[in-house]
């Protein structure tokens, strides 16, 4: 092999590397679900990866009703994820409060660890967290977004 084939085979094998070594995690996707009440549909658009080795986290959501022009200012979204190998838990996407049919705005978010996924909440705040190495497994081992909650019910 010439040393111009090696330079490209190690660029590639970096590049490869690198790509292995900075990105990852469970991926985007969207879910809709129909809480009932006075809000008739709730839509969340998720975007759940890992970068340089730490999480990151990014979201929105848009929600619609016929009796509803407003939510509280201080409203975020659980999405409920589940594998496996882990059981289940809490992730809080907490972008700006979107108006009835419109999509809130928000940006990407690096929590440590160990406040990455939650293990139980009360309205808007986490009352518990699951460990570091449990959510770094989570991370690992993948999981699926299973459900999505408003922080208060509207009835």
């Amino acid at each position: 092999m010439n040393k111009f084939k090696l330079g490209i085979a190690i660029i590639i094998f970096s590049l490869v590397s690198a790509a292995t070594v900075f990105a990852g995690g469970p991926g985007k996707g969207e879910i809709t679900v129909y809480p009932g009440g006075k809000i008739s549909q709730l839509t969340v658009r998720y975007n759940i990866s890992q970068l340089m080795g730490e999480p990151v986290i990014n979201g929105t959501y848009k929600w619609t009703s016929s009796s509803l022009d407003k939510l509280d200012s201080n409203v975020v979204v659980w999405l409920t994820i589940s594998n496996s190998q882990n059981g289940s838990a809490y992730i809080k996407i907490d972008p700006t409060v979107p108006d009835n049919g419109e999509w809130g705005f928000n940006v990407s978010g690096s929590p440590n660890w160990n406040q990455a996924l939650v293990s139980s909440y009360s309205g808007n705040q986490a009352q518990g967290y699951v460990d570091a190495d449990i959510a770094k497994e989570f991370w690992q081992n993948g999981f699926k977004v299973v459900d999505a909650r408003l922080s208060r019910n509207y009835r």
